[in-house]
């Protein structure tokens, strides 16, 4: 039994290294950019849709992260990103830390609602969002994200 702690130890400190990798990347910043550049940085995704050359499409997925990236040849162009929280004082703290970060590094914000907001920046359009999902019984801050095709 004791033999099994450390290799247990270390994989779940690997799944906790990739959840927190996941949490710390701006996805938006991968707009633009070419789809190797995504699995450079975030790994091998959950799942990799290559089926329709015009249309690429790149997964992620934990227990509490949603990441999806879509792009062509020439890039990328839309990207979501969801992350699940179990209160809603963790999810409006993420919410609200994304927002200073959106607005120092300069996106114009336009507020939509209390929890929703149009941000835009370089070519980027953003919308950031947090409502609670009562069938997953969790709070959700969402990003969406998408820049000029190709």
């Amino acid at each position: 039994m004791k033999r099994l702690i450390l290799p247990l130890t270390l994989l779940l400190l690997l799944l906790l290294s990739t959840s927190d990798l996941l949490a710390q990347k701006e996805v938006y910043d991968m707009i633009g950019k070419k789809m190797n550049n995504v699995i450079k940085t975030f790994g091998k995704p959950t799942y990799h849709d290559k089926s329709n050359p015009d249309l690429e499409c790149i997964f992620y997925q934990t227990k509490d992260h949603r990441i999806a990236f879509v792009g062509n040849q020439n890039g990328i162009y839309q990207v979501e990103k969801c992350v699940f929280y179990n209160g809603k004082n963790a999810a409006s703290n993420s919410f609200t830390q994304m927002l200073k970060k959106c607005c120092q590094k300069g996106f114009e914000v336009d507020s939509l609602d209390t929890y929703e907001y149009e941000l835009k920046y370089s070519g980027i359009t953003m919308n950031l969002s947090l409502y609670e999902n009562s069938v997953l019984n969790k709070f959700e801050v969402r990003i969406k994200a998408s820049g000029n095709e190709g």
